[in-house]
């Protein structure tokens, strides 16, 4: 999904398909179907503990932009939807309206 279709959407974690640990600052999460384990990296992390369906995408990003605030906007949206896609992809996000 695009940028502006995805913005307005909440995702939620599927606690069936994932299992997450934060060790040392570090998000890693069991991928309970390919069973590998991936690390995430802060932005990535960031969005995983905001996956509770309370809050939209577009939150998600603007409290990135706040934490990040060096960082270029188009490039947040472009990181953060991109690794919501692929969390959709493989089933570990759920995007909800």
């Amino acid at each position: 999904m695009k940028v502006k279709d995805i913005l307005e959407k909440k995702i939620i974690l599927n606690k069936e398909m994932a299992a997450a640990r934060e060790i040392e600052g570090q998000v890693i999460f069991l991928h309970k179907k390919e069973r590998k384990l991936y690390e995430l990296n802060k932005t990535a992390g960031f969005i995983w503990e905001k996956a509770n369906g309370k809050i939209s995408i577009e939150k998600i990003i603007n409290r990135l932009l706040e934490r990040y605030k060096e960082a270029n906007k188009d490039k947040i949206e472009e990181d953060a939807v991109f690794f919501i896609n692929l969390a959709v992809k493989k089933e570990v996000f759920v995007l909800v309206q």
